[in-house]
């Protein structure tokens, strides 16, 4: 399912003094199988624009087309939203408080009970669900709250893909995690990816940024600033920019200082790293 946003506006507190701008006539188009990333400071509006993706929000102005559904600023009643949310799962930043029910079964089967599937189907969806996320049948009736954090994360993500959405959005889904965890959550997400999903990624995470994601936008102030790829945005970054640079660039910069002369955009991964080092000093030896 592609995502085409129209020229969408949205401000909270309209028409008071305290009214804030929060997205400012953004456009942009996500294809059907991407790997999007959202970057930006803390108030460029991130969060607000997804919750704009399956309706938990509506524009003010401009509209959002996913498949057949529309959210549209001049239409009062929004049509098919809980179908949406069939489709377009998102994942909030530490989802694990979101948890409630007395057993992870429980917890997962919510989702798709909440979406009237009959008691059976739901704990089967669940089933299904906790599967995908290394989560097994010895974690069913333990409570939530006992796990781990990674656990919890992963049982929170499974709550979401329980109802099997086409578009899963992640906010911030490895914050707080040691590096296993991040790496655990990040592994979750791109087998989701090439199982057919289109993910959309809101991190502050560059290395993450630059490793999954296919293309990244940046907001800032309520608008976009960059659209594209990440190599090309970090390749093309000045001292005046809000963004960081991911730590594998930095470190391919004191191996330059050394005398490699490595090209930033030809590595992506530590693995592609440690690649081009051992040919240059085969190269040498």
């Amino acid at each position: 399912m592609s995502i085409d946003i129209r020229k969408v506006s949205f401000t909270y507190l309209k028409d008071s003094i305290n009214e804030h701008h929060a997205l400012k006539d953004i456009s942009l188009f996500f294809e059907d199988h991407s790997f999007i990333g959202i970057v930006g400071e803390t108030g460029s509006g991130k969060s607000t624009l997804i919750q704009h993706l399956n309706g938990l929000l509506i524009p003010n102005e401009g509209e959002i087309i996913i498949d057949e559904f529309k959210i549209d600023s001049k239409k009062r009643k929004q049509k098919n939203l809980k179908n949406l949310r069939k489709h377009v799962g998102v994942v909030f930043q530490f989802p694990e408080y979101q948890l409630f029910e007395e057993t992870v079964l429980k917890d997962v089967a919510f989702g798709p009970k909440n979406f009237k599937y009959k008691e059976e189907e739901a704990l089967a969806m669940a089933k299904d669900a906790l599967a995908s996320v290394g989560i097994n049948e010895d974690y069913y009736d333990k409570s939530p709250f006992e796990l781990s954090g990674g656990e919890k994360r992963r049982v929170a993500i499974a709550g979401i893909l329980a109802i099997n959405p086409d578009i899963l959005v992640l906010d911030e889904p490895t914050a707080g995690l040691d590096p296993y965890g991040v790496e655990v959550i990040m592994n979750l997400v791109l087998d989701l990816y090439n199982k057919g999903k289109t993910i959309i990624l809101v991190t502050h995470d560059m290395d993450l940024l630059l490793k999954y994601c296919q293309k990244v936008v940046v907001l800032k102030d309520g608008e976009v600033s960059y659209n594209g790829t990440p190599k090309n945005l970090f390749d093309n970054l000045d001292d005046t920019s809000s963004i960081d640079i991911p730590f594998i660039y930095s470190f391919i910069h004191k191996l330059n200082e050394r005398g490699f002369n490595i090209k930033p955009s030809d590595v992506t991964s530590i693995h592609d790293l440690i690649k081009i080092i051992k040919g240059r000093i085969k190269d040498n030896g």
